[in-house]
């Protein structure tokens, strides 16, 4: 799916998933719950987000956890994307946020859902087909 040139990223992205998470276990769970269907690349940094973001503007969506250690967080990351790749559908992930303030949030236009840590089995892949096919009827999910 994707490749390191030189410390730059090319990649084949059409309708590729970004996630981003600091957490390697959480990468690789979320790899195996929903890279079955979607191509997916991961990454644990929002400067690689960033970097891969600029890339291309042809991301299907962009999934990324709020707290992403010592970095700019996951709701800065799903920001820069809404302006620099309008048609991606931003999913944030978080086990510290509320839902009146993920409501907020959907509400402003900075994501387009959310899902809380933990999430049910499936949970995850089920919220991403709802939002790709634009049938999202609770765009929080718990």
């Amino acid at each position: 799916m994707g490749w390191s040139d030189a410390g730059m990223w090319r990649v084949q992205i059409k309708d590729t998933i970004l996630v981003v998470d600091d957490e390697q276990l959480v990468l690789s769970a979320i790899a195996r719950e929903i890279g079955r269907e979607f191509p997916v690349i991961l990454v644990q940094t929002y400067i690689e987000a960033i970097n891969l973001m600029s890339a291309s503007t042809t991301w299907r969506a962009i999934v990324s956890d709020l707290d992403l250690g010592h970095e700019p967080s996951g709701l800065s990351l799903l920001r820069v994307a809404k302006e620099r790749l309008p048609t991606s559908r931003r999913i944030l992930i978080s086990g510290s946020l509320t839902r009146e303030e993920a409501e907020n949030h959907i509400k402003s236009g900075d994501i387009d859902a959310f899902i809380a840590k933990p999430w049910p089995a499936n949970g995850l892949i089920q919220l991403l087909r709802q939002i790709l096919r634009d049938t999202l009827t609770a765009p929080i999910s718990s």
